[in-house]
């Protein structure tokens, strides 16, 4: 059975070539799943979704990604074969922490050694291990033959001698010794009955050889479908961008910019003609109807056809300059308000908006989309792709409690900590004590250490006063002790202690007792089962679900099973140090990201992520600053790959580069653009990302510079949204909220020197009597606050950032 490619510059093709394919019943049991291999969740809803049109109802399909299917695939046609589970990243990372110091004596490990010899050796043996792990994983991926090498006793340095190490202590075979047995098994006669009938790639950009060679020998046993969104329809396999070509000599260059990963991809299939049945081309033509479509036929056709004046209006391609993140969300809120209005039948349901650092603009988001309460203006949203970490109140809280044995107390610390809803229903404080306690603190100027004896641990001085346990002495004698101003072996009483207080005091120090305890078991080092075993204490005493199944107490506890299981499965029984700790939980919490959110019905905002293709009526791209997109790759100096790169080999910076080209290519109507172009404090020009720049570049290479000054491509937006310019007839501004045009009009209104505070003068001051030490000493605290209290009756509450 044949290999068979499927190209097409939509990827609603492609879906109509599948559906068509995969509507052919199996020859096997009725019950027998579909499989299909996608490179993302987002790919598989709209996947999922589009064939449940088509075909009414879809179901009982597997998705795997491609590692899962070719791990399922060792052990279904290699079971006799023993698959090195320890081989993978994490494991490696702990066995390494092992294997390698005993080894640094020796003289290749010399420059090991030295990076070791710094401060904090732990914690730098554990993200040295870590980054050798992952390493040693992209060497079984992308540099098989050097392994093979390595392994007969080849190679120079020190880590041919690590490899050798690591695989003499391993059991099993490791991904590149398996693929090699995979492989002559699959090239041998003889059946193999636990093989899928029909197996379909859908939407994959890139595969790197490792996984092209395991589908080309699949291809003789199974119908292999390859469905590939292709940008251009010509051969640009060698198409290569030069700054020594000339403009008409150059054919396209955001394709030769931008298309290196689709390029070598494309070279690699070249390959694998032998095996390749059928390659059905299913491009569409576009008509350069709009300066988006227009884009897209040139990419499509190879070429570079100067764009109309007219289209350079048409607004289907808008690239917005502002000067913050919340600015950008702002200014695409009132677009998408406009959209509704340009573009019939537009829903939000048909807009992706994709950004790379979704955590940071996630805040933004909520802050603008869900503050829109007019109906007419709310925008219905959800938020992919958020990481654990930047979401959850609890893992922040958790990994505070870890640490407060390296803490001071701080009272805001503290108080955050018990703020947290999770935490607070624990000791059941409610938000009304959460005040009460606060102004307690403020009142009893509790700011930091346990007491004197905490902080001469800390190496300062031994004194209690300011301390918790200070203040804690200060409430409870004022329970204890009538209302007398009098001192009680030096502390005095507070005196507003009655009534429900005093529950609410001896809830806080149910908080403070095991608090304390936890300062000094967190302090120490542990074994692993040392710190699972406190880890889940913490959870048990401070933490309690509102309600069954808690999220993100969940999502903690399985995150916390991880960073547990990885050194146990790798045999590693020594101790470890607190602060190695928490570093292993903080990269476990930041890896894990909610699968939720994409494409629930309103409009879609997540990460921008390789392989996610998918079209949408409305594109939009916010946060395409300089230094955020593309990614650059960050390689060590001990990086075989990077130093002698070959095409195919993985690079983040081609991988946005590309996921920049098939976004431009995924567009149906409109592309949004936005990035932070200008200084909040002084108004400076930022530029936008190199990729932007590109695109800009290309859309104005058929205008003079006198046009390029004042083309409109770039909208410059003000600081502020109730700015004059965006509701004025002459301006290309524009604002739907009646929130910032009634803020306008107020500051119109004011005309005129403001009135004075007080308009006439006061009348002087007929008291002769004595004058306090209190009064006096508020008058010197805050000499302003004095006199509104005294002349104007006028109080203004203390308050104080630390606390509050």
């Amino acid at each position: 059975m044949p290999l068979n490619i499927i190209k097409s510059n939509r990827m609603e093709k492609l879906l109509d070539a599948a559906a068509e394919r995969l509507s052919r019943p199996l020859a096997g049991p009725p019950l027998t799943p579909e499989t299909v291999i996608l490179q993302s969740r987002g790919m598989q809803r709209w996947f999922s979704i589009e064939m449940a049109r088509r075909f009414g109802i879809w179901a009982n399909v597997a998705y795997p990604f491609p590692n899962r299917f070719v791990a399922d695939l060792f052990k279904l046609v290699l079971p006799e074969t023993e698959p090195g589970e320890g081989y993978a990243p994490e494991l490696i990372c702990w066995r390494l922490m092992q294997i390698l110091p005993p080894l640094l004596d020796r003289e290749e490990f010399a420059p090991v050694r030295q990076y070791l010899s710094g401060a904090n050796p732990e914690l730098r043996l554990y993200q040295l291990c870590g980054q050798i792990a992952d390493l040693f994983d992209q060497y079984t991926l992308f540099r098989g033959a050097m392994l093979t090498e390595w392994e007969k006793g080849r190679g120079d340095g020190w880590q041919p001698l690590l490899w050798r190490e690591l695989t003499a202590s391993t059991k099993g075979e490791h991904r590149e010794a398996l693929r090699r047995l995979l492989l002559k098994k699959l090239r041998a006669s003889g059946a193999i009955t636990a093989l899928p009938e029909r197996i379909s790639l859908f939407g994959i950009s890139t595969l790197p050889p490792y996984h092209m060679d395991i589908f080309a020998a699949l291809a003789d046993r199974v119908e292999l479908n390859i469905f590939i969104l292709h940008p251009c329809e010509a051969y640009w396999g060698d198409l290569k961008r030069s700054d020594s070509q000339k403009d008409d000599e150059l054919v396209n260059p955001l394709l030769a910019s931008m298309g290196r990963l689709g390029r070598d991809f494309a070279n690699l299939l070249l390959e694998y003609d032998h095996v390749c049945g059928s390659s059905t081309e299913l491009y569409e033509p576009l008509a350069p109807t709009t300066m988006l479509q227009q884009l897209q036929g040139d990419i499509l056709a190879l070429q570079c056809n100067p764009l109309p004046p007219a289209l350079l209006e048409d607004g289907s391609i808008r690239i917005h300059s502002c000067h913050s993140k919340m600015r950008e969300i702002e200014v695409l809120h009132d677009s998408m308000l406009a959209m509704f209005e340009e573009l019939p039948g537009l829903q939000p349901r048909d807009i992706l908006v994709m950004t790379p650092d979704i955590d940071a603009y996630a805040p933004y988001i909520a802050a603008v989309f869900e503050a829109e309460h007019d109906p007419a203006r709310r925008i219905p949203f959800t938020v992919a792709d958020r990481s654990i970490m930047a979401d959850s109140r609890c893992a922040t809280a958790f990994l505070s409690l870890l640490a407060i044995g390296e803490s001071r107390f701080e009272a805001p610390l503290i108080m955050d900590i018990l703020a947290v809803p999770e935490v607070a229903a624990a000791f059941a404080v409610s938000p009304a004590e959460l005040v009460l306690i606060r102004s307690w603190l403020e009142a009893t100027r509790i700011r930091w250490g346990l007491d004197g004896e905490h902080r001469a641990s800390l190496g300062l001085p031994c004194y209690g006063e300011q301390s918790w346990q200070a203040g804690i002495d200060r409430l409870l004698l004022g329970i204890a002790m009538p209302d007398e101003g009098q001192l009680f072996a030096g502390t005095l009483p507070f005196d507003a202690m009655e009534g429900e207080s005093v529950a609410t005091l001896g809830k806080l120090t149910r908080f403070l007792e095991p608090l304390s305890d936890l300062a000094g078991q967190a302090a120490t080092a542990l074994t692993v089962a040392g710190w699972r075993g406190l880890c889940t204490g913490i959870l048990e005493k401070f933490f309690s679900e509102r309600q069954p199944g808690d999220s993100q107490l969940s999502a903690l506890r399985e995150a916390l099973d991880v960073t547990c299981r990885a050194p146990v499965d790798a045999g590693f029984t020594e101790t470890i140090a607190p602060g190695l700790f928490r570093s292993m939980l903080t990269a476990d919490l930041a890896k894990r990201r909610k699968g939720l959110g994409f494409m629930t019905g309103g409009v879609t905002f997540c990460a921008m992520l390789p392989m996610r293709s998918i079209p949408f009526r409305v594109i939009a791209m916010i946060g395409m600053n300089d230094a955020m997109f593309p990614r650059r790759d960050r390689s060590s100096s001990f990086d075989l790959i990077s130093a002698r790169p070959l095409p195919g080999d993985r690079s983040l910076r081609n991988e946005d580069r590309y996921l920049f080209l098939e976004s431009l290519i995924s567009a149906r109507e409109l592309l949004h653009i936005s990035y932070i172009g200008q200084g909040e404090r002084d108004n400076a020009v930022y530029p936008p990302s190199v990729l932007v720049s590109e695109l800009l570049d290309y859309l104005q290479s058929s205008l003079s510079e006198t046009e390029r000054q004042s083309s409109s491509l770039v909208t410059r937006h003000r600081l502020q949204p109730f700015s004059r310019a965006y509701f004025s007839r002459d301006s290309r501004l524009f604002s739907y909220s009646e929130e910032n045009y009634r803020g306008l009009l107020s500051a119109v209104a004011r005309t005129g020197a403001p009135a004075g505070f007080c308009p006439e003068p006061l009348p002087p001051v007929d008291d002769d009597g004595p004058i306090t030490i209190d009064a006096l000493v508020r008058f010197f605290s805050n000499p302003a606050a004095a006199f509104l209290a005294a002349r104007l009756g006028v109080r203004i509450e203390e308050f104080r950032s630390g606390v509050e």
